[in-house]
């Protein structure tokens, strides 16, 4: 269960480390943070 578990909690992770990069970089204009956001989702899915 786990083997099958690992992998993805891996990614949700790296997910979670990624949007915490981005919102700590709120310097980013409002169209990259939404882009950004968007390729996030994306690697989530």
């Amino acid at each position: 269960m786990l083997r099958i578990l690992y992998p993805w909690l891996l990614k949700i992770r790296k997910v979670l480390a990624l949007n915490i990069f981005f919102l700590r970089k709120n310097s980013l204009p409002p169209m990259e943070r939404f882009f950004a956001k968007i390729a996030l989702d994306g690697v989530i899915s």
